[in-house]
C-alpha cells in the first residue's frame, strides 16, 4: 500500500506526480493509496524508521503545512501497518 501525505488542497500537478511515482514503482494497476491530508490545524506525525518508496528516511517528525512539499510525500507501507 502507498501512503501519500499531502496538503489538504492539492494541485492537479501534485496528483499527476503521485500517479507518476506509483507508476514508476510498477504498482499502478494494483495500487491502494491511503491519503493523509495536512492542514493548518491537522499535522501528520511520521514515526521513526519510516522510509520513502525510494528508500529515503522520513521519520521521526511531523509534517505540517510549513514543511510539506508541494507534491506531497509518498511512502510504502505494509497493508497491516498503515502508519502513520
Amino acid at each position: 500500500m502507498f501512503v501519500w501525505i499531502c496538503r489538504e488542497e492539492s494541485t492537479v500537478a501534485a496528483l499527476q506526480g503521485l500517479v507518476g511515482a506509483i507508476e514508476r514503482e510498477g504498482g499502478l494497476d494494483l495500487a491502494t493509496v491511503k491519503i493523509l491530508p495536512v492542514s493548518e490545524d491537522r499535522p501528520v506525525a511520521v514515526p521513526p524508521g519510516l522510509r520513502s518508496y525510494d528508500d529515503r528516511p522520513l521519520g521521526p517528525g511531523v509534517v505540517t503545512m510549513d514543511n510539506c512539499p508541494a507534491g506531497g510525500i509518498l511512502f510504502l507501507a505494509d497493508e497491516e501497518d498503515s502508519s502513520p
